[in-house]
């Protein structure tokens, strides 16, 4: 592929097979911080347990990679959130370039210690890249869905999203032939809607939302993610399903 190692890493996301990506030090928040959201509700409110406490697990569709971490769609959300009157605390560490396994090892460990009371997983599109199994992938999914459970959030308060149809982006050539790679992301995807549903949990299902997108050329300038405008569809989607966070 006929681009720099900067340039690769900036599209991050997506690594051709046996790259790994450089993680962020700490978790970043959805304002782009580290740790938990700096705008987060009075401790009165968390006291009281009026506060919802939401975790963004992912890779680099969930960091907003592409735009601005204020520009990612859990940021988004959150902003729709608290414009609704709504009390809530965000973390999002989602690094670009993560899989499944980088999701276990380094952000499912944040259910114990940040105790979401909702989740949203995006995953897979660098399961893909490094040619990862849909055997191993599924394994991986239904581990995460586990320690969600395990960790007290509720089976309709976790929610799984799709991928992109990146493939179609102006870079995603690099990664390879852009139909082998739409039928992966859509086998990927199945198996994350059909793990999603088997623990009870929601399968918000945009892809014709990302079909119009990739039609559009809603891509960021780096030609693979998608733009700001295309994760605040994403973040507009997910709000209108649930306007008070969790499903009461």
């Amino acid at each position: 592929m006929e681009f720099s190692r900067r340039s690769l890493f900036a599209l991050a996301g997506l690594f051709a097979a046996g790259c790994r990506p450089q993680p962020s030090p700490e978790p970043r928040d959805s304002s782009g911080g580290t740790g938990v959201d700096a705008s987060a509700p009075d401790a009165l409110a968390r006291d009281a347990g009026l506060v919802e406490r939401y975790l963004s697990l992912g890779d680099s569709f969930t960091a907003g990679t592409g735009s601005l971490p204020s520009e990612s769609f859990a940021a988004r959300l959150v902003e729709r959130w608290r414009q609704a009157g709504v009390a809530v605390e965000a973390n999002n560490p989602a690094v670009n370039g993560y899989t499944t396994a980088d999701v276990l090892a380094r952000e499912v460990p944040l259910l114990a210690s940040f105790s979401p009371s909702f989740v949203t997983l995006a995953i897979g599109a660098n399961n893909i890249v490094r040619r990862g199994t849909a055997e191993t992938y599924r394994s991986d999914v239904q581990r995460i869905f586990r320690a969600a459970l395990a960790a007290s959030v509720a089976p309709a308060d976790i929610v799984a999203i799709p991928q992109p149809e990146w493939p179609r982006s102006p870079t995603g050539a690099a990664f390879g032939e852009s139909a082998a790679l739409l039928d992966r992301v859509r086998e990927f995807n199945a198996i994350l809607r059909d793990e999603a549903r088997a623990i009870g949990g929601e399968w918000l299902d945009l892809t014709a939302l990302m079909t119009r997108q990739a039609d559009a050329s809603m891509w960021a300038s780096d030609g693979l993610h998608p733009s700001a405008e295309a994760y605040d569809q994403w973040a507009d989607a997910i709000f209108r399903a649930r306007p008070t966070v969790r499903a009461r």
